[in-house]
């Protein structure tokens, strides 16, 4: 993903305006850690959300990601179902 981020910079994407870069699903893991939060992948980002999101910050874009509101995402990974409160 640092790549993507450098090369909205280097293609000169930022500056024509594109600002988000998110990730779809799977970039959770298929388990939850022992609270029963989404973690990332440790394999596909060993540096988890906040270290990915503070690389793409830094090049002055904005980071999101996807999460599923069932209880499954589309590729099987875990949704966010009874796990989030909204106002």
């Amino acid at each position: 993903m640092h790549d993507i981020a450098d090369a909205f910079i280097e293609l000169g994407l930022r500056d024509a305006g594109y600002e988000y870069l998110v990730l779809d699903d799977g970039w959770m893991a298929y388990e939850r850690d022992t609270e029963g939060s989404l973690i990332a992948d440790p394999e596909k980002f060993p540096g988890g959300m906040k270290a990915l999101a503070g690389y793409v910050h830094s090049k002055g874009l904005k980071f999101g990601f996807y999460n599923c509101a069932g209880t499954k995402a589309c590729a099987g990974y875990p949704g966010t179902q009874g796990k989030y409160s909204g106002t």
